[in-house]
């Protein structure tokens, strides 16, 4: 059975990212945001029981000399019932996850990187070799992420009929 390059679910996405960068510690922390005010359009979602929260995807990773490194990215405005969280952050986690896992990846490389203009293909240069290993992993599990965005848009652009 050929592996996919590519999940359509955040459960699907974990479950790979388990394979690709095992190390890497996920995190998805809800807290309940009370001083945001809500300005979209329509009711305030608050009237039927929802409540506004700020979202953090946080990725964490120990190296051997037990130093750890994060990365992390916020969604504020994000509205759930208690206790029942949206594990797609409203389709946002897979955006979410991917900046987190950059961040990450530029706190173990040290910034330490050459990346075209045009996309994100970093090539390390002077980093640690200890770090060398984790980080082709975590750049990896950039690369499945962006790969896992990219189908989600092709299957909704073919649900939509475009």
């Amino acid at each position: 059975m050929a592996v996919r390059d590519f999940a359509t679910t955040p459960k699907g996405i974990l479950s790979a990212l388990r394979r690709i960068a095992p190390n890497v510690s996920i995190e998805i922390n809800w807290s309940e945001d009370a001083d945001f005010i809500w300005d979209g359009d329509g009711p305030d979602p608050a009237e039927e029981g929802y409540f506004p929260h700020t979202v953090e995807v946080v990725v964490t990773v120990e190296v051997d000399d037990g130093e750890v490194f994060s990365g992390a990215d916020f969604l504020g405005g994000t509205y759930a019932r208690p206790g029942v969280e949206d594990p797609n952050v409203s389709g946002y986690f897979p955006q979410m996850l991917e900046m987190a896992l950059k961040e990450l990846y530029l706190a173990l490389v040290e910034e330490k990187v050459f990346s075209s203009r045009k996309r994100w293909d970093p090539r390390e240069a002077g980093v640690d070799p200890e770090r060398r290993e984790l980080a082709a992993k975590v750049r990896a599990a950039v690369r499945f992420v962006k790969r896992s965005m990219e189908e989600i848009y092709n299957r909704e652009q073919q649900r939509r009929g475009a």
